[in-house]
């Protein structure tokens, strides 16, 4: 096998192990405000009214568009330094699973 074939699995393997670790971080999040709860061999159910749907919905439509202007606006040694404080947060939610 080549080395980067083997390097591509690799990253693939870590992109998908950071999703899910995401997901179930916010998963967790949800369920420690209320939002969903966890039921026995049917998984989770919605606990939330339409205004706090729109609510929510406002501020993930926010936070996407401030991750936008971060992207465009930041400086390499901005994105550098983001960067390292996201894999130091995800390093620290591998180790809490």
């Amino acid at each position: 096998m080549e080395i980067a074939s083997v390097s591509a699995s690799t990253r693939a393997n870590s992109r998908r192990i950071r999703d899910e670790c995401v997901r179930t971080e916010a998963l967790r999040a949800l369920e420690e405000s209320r939002l969903v709860r966890s039921e026995k061999n049917r998984g989770l159910c919605a606990e939330i009214s339409v205004a706090e749907r729109t609510k929510s919905m406002t501020s993930a439509a926010l936070d996407q568009l401030i991750g936008q202007r971060v992207a465009e606006r930041a400086t390499p040694e901005q994105l550098r330094d983001l960067e390292a404080v996201l894999a130091e947060w995800m390093t620290d939610e591998i180790a809490h699973i």
